[in-house]
């Protein structure tokens, strides 16, 4: 593989800056030289940076002299790169294992493609969540320049991060980030790298390996229609010449584009609370330039009072849930409470296969006096871990990353560390917490959640250890918990929410038993 230089500008990350670069130095591709391009934040996010710089050889950071904006950070970035290829990344998102690998994969592969994939949108603000891929089941497609306005309004075009570039054609053309712009400057910067390259095909890795985060309510969208000054056409207009201007159905597919841009403008614009009805009014008429200016307005008015009823109704919704969550969460302490009174046994240690375990101590209000918390185990590794547990323990913990959470391996071993934002926050608190560990005093718990067949089950049988398997097969054997209400599922649900692992007390009777 080839070098790829990752871009990240940095400003006010402090809080998800090493999630970011360690979801790309942690993944299946470690030839990769991670930029840091920090711009003066307000936070503790330069630290960070010479902290990452320091653990990782892959990581350089750079800090500009005053606050420029993310443009000239991208551009900053560009000079200090030295890969054969040029990535971006944004400080507040994070990439799959598989992004750099794949990308590098296929652009080295198809060196006169544009290559691209899909992503994940997470809007926290919202609790939304939607993959953005092309419309087949192909895991890779080939998309010529007759569906460049299609790939536009499958919202995969317009983005740097989802792309990977030459640097070769970046540095002969002379291509950067206009600075002057605040909106739109990325679909710029991709539009005029494809004119430089004469991009007549795209190269698209169809699944989602780039994680896209809204988590505020703050977005540059509130002044769409207000300063974009006709950039946005000429940009759909520059889409058209390089898909080919004289084509009937490139023309068709720009002319609908055109007017996609125009409803979008008009939207925001009238949804703007910082302008008055009748700016609003003179906006919309220079962007659709028609005369139904105030036609328009008042369409949309109709339309806000429907969201804002809409709204209301969503709003009367999420307040019954949070009652509802608020009652369960009662219930569920009160029975967390009922057993761990009968507690009497203290110093044990649970090895388990899930969280279980953790929030049992964390129910009991007890240290955990073991690793295996706010994690997951899959079968077969976790009965091998276990019948070798003192041999497992004593290997180096290593970390990487496949999606969106840490994983961990010992030898043949994965672990999923699913709780954890960071692969240091999930291996500091495994050495940490495996010192615990009361060896006289041990506790294996696990559910047949996670693939446990017929050939766990005769492993789960050779260890040595007090265990409780929760399942909802029927097992003439001390310590098997069986819920036969989930037996259509082929195995049991998630039991931590109703604190169903409490049922008939067989987890305090166990743990009793120590004394």
């Amino acid at each position: 593989m080839k070098l790829i230089s990752i871009i990240i500008p940095v400003y006010n990350a402090e809080n998800t800056l090493r999630k970011c670069v360690e979801s790309i130095v942690y993944g299946e591709e470690r030839n990769v030289e991670v930029i840091l391009i920090e711009d003066c934040s307000r936070d503790k996010s330069w630290k960070i940076c010479e902290k990452l710089e320091e653990e990782f050889t892959q990581v350089k950071c750079y800090k500009n002299s005053v606050n420029r904006g993310v443009s000239y950070s991208r551009n900053n970035g560009l000079r200090k790169a030295n890969g054969n290829y040029i990535a971006f990344v944004d400080s507040d998102d994070w990439v799959s294992g598989k992004y750099i690998k794949k990308l590098n994969e296929m652009i080295t592969r198809y060196p006169d493609y544009f290559v691209l994939c899909g992503y994940h949108y997470y809007d926290i603000v919202e609790d939304l969540k939607k993959d953005y891929l092309w419309n087949t089941n192909q895991k890779e497609v080939i998309i010529d320049n007759k569906n460049f306005f299609e790939l536009l309004k499958c919202i995969l075009l317009q983005q740097l991060w989802n792309k990977v570039f030459r640097r070769d054609i970046i540095e002969k053309n002379n291509i950067h980030f206009d600075e002057s712009q605040s909106m739109g400057e990325d679909f710029q910067f991709v539009l005029d790298y494809m004119q430089a390259a004469q991009i007549k095909e795209c190269m698209l890795i169809n699944q989602p390996l780039y994680y896209y985060i809204r988590a505020n309510n703050s977005s540059l969208m509130s002044k769409f229609g207000l300063i974009e000054n006709g950039n946005e056409f000429k940009r759909l207009v520059k889409l058209r010449n390089i898909c080919g201007s004289e084509d009937p159905i490139i023309t068709e597919q720009y002319q609908k584009a055109v007017q996609d841009t125009k409803c979008n403008y008009i939207y925001q614009i009238c949804r703007n609370m910082s302008v008055s009805n009748a700016e609003k009014i003179t906006l919309i008429e220079k962007i659709a330039k028609d005369g139904n200016a105030k036609k328009y307005f008042k369409e949309q008015r109709k339309l806000i009072i429907k969201e804002r009823t809409v709204q209301k109704l969503k709003g009367l919704k999420v307040f019954q849930k949070r009652i509802e969550g608020r009652l369960r969460r009662e219930r569920r302490d009160y029975i967390a409470k009922k057993a761990c009174k009968q507690l009497k046994a203290r110093e044990f240690s649970i090895i388990s296969q899930n969280c279980i375990g953790g929030v049992f101590y964390h129910d009991a209000g007890m240290q955990f006096l073991s690793p295996t918390v706010n994690l997951f185990f899959k079968e077969p590794d976790f009965v091998k871990f276990v019948l070798n547990l003192e041999y497992y323990l004593n290997l180096n913990l290593e970390m990487c990353w496949e999606e969106e959470y840490p994983v961990g391996k010992l030898e043949d071993i994965s672990i999923y560390f699913m709780h954890y934002h960071t692969c240091r926050e999930a291996g500091e608190a495994w050495n940490r917490r495996k010192k615990r560990i009361n060896w006289n005093r041990i506790l294996v718990l696990a559910t047949d959640m996670e693939g446990f067949d017929e050939d766990s089950w005769k492993l789960w049988c050779q260890i040595k250890y007090p265990k409780i398997l929760f399942t909802v097969v029927e097992r003439d054997a001390q310590g098997v918990v069986v819920y036969p209400q989930y037996k259509k599922n082929g195995f049991v649900r998630d039991l931590i929410p109703d604190r169903e692992f409490y049922r008939g007390g067989v987890l305090i009777k166990i743990v009793n038993a120590f004394n």
